[in-house]
């Protein structure tokens, strides 16, 4: 069983019948939930195993039925509407990075009213390896399409997300799926057109 809580990201598997383990990635997981368990259980049974060869290299062993009772404590504590924003309040860097990327995969993959995209250039911008501040000013900029996005120049990006760091961190995004951002010349190459068919338009009327 995979947790994420605002304790930290842990593994949770069968060690014997009456109990489990419980694996997490960093050292720092790994304490806080022996502190949030030390509540039921003795101090002496709580020794983090250290395998840094594993997937998991910090585990604890407990019995289930204290397991169980931590689980049902954890879930009476919840008294918070969002859980991404709840995380961020301790570690706003695990909360934007990756808390959100888990939180937009779910989203795409299992998720039945997410319509599945045949080309890459209809696919969402939350495809793109970009970080959330990035992600966020698109989606107020209402830029929802990795082919709307490579419509716009690198000056239209400057402005929507508003430092040269995030444009590049775009332009590297395109770059990965061979991409790129519009050049100047192709912007005013459709806005020209665009004026050729509005003035079409009104002469026609």
């Amino acid at each position: 069983m995979w947790m994420m809580t605002t304790v930290g990201f842990f593994s949770v598997v069968q060690a014997s019948v009456d109990e489990v383990m419980v694996r997490a990635r960093t050292k720092e997981d790994i304490e806080r939930m022996r502190a949030a368990l030390l509540k039921h259980v003795y101090a002496n049974e709580l020794r983090i195993l250290e395998t840094m060869h594993a997937d998991y290299p910090y585990r604890l062993i407990v019995r289930k039925e204290l397991f169980a009772d931590y689980m049902r404590e954890a879930v009476a504590n919840i008294d918070y509407g969002n859980f991404k924003n709840e995380v961020a309040k301790t570690d706003p860097h695990r909360s934007h990075g990756a808390y959100a990327d888990v939180w937009h995969v779910l989203r795409r993959e299992l998720d039945p009213r997410e319509r599945r995209p045949t080309s890459i250039l209809e696919r969402p911008v939350d495809d793109l390896d970009i970080g959330l501040r990035v992600q966020n000013a698109l989606e107020k900029a209402e830029v929802r399409t990795i082919g709307f996005l490579c419509k716009h120049t690198r000056g239209q990006v400057l402005q929507i997300c508003g430092t040269v760091k995030c444009v590049k961190e775009v332009e590297k995004a395109l770059a990965a799926f061979s991409l790129s951002l519009a050049t100047d010349a192709e912007a005013l190459e459709r806005e020209h057109r665009a004026t050729q068919g509005w003035d079409e338009l009104r002469r026609s009327r």
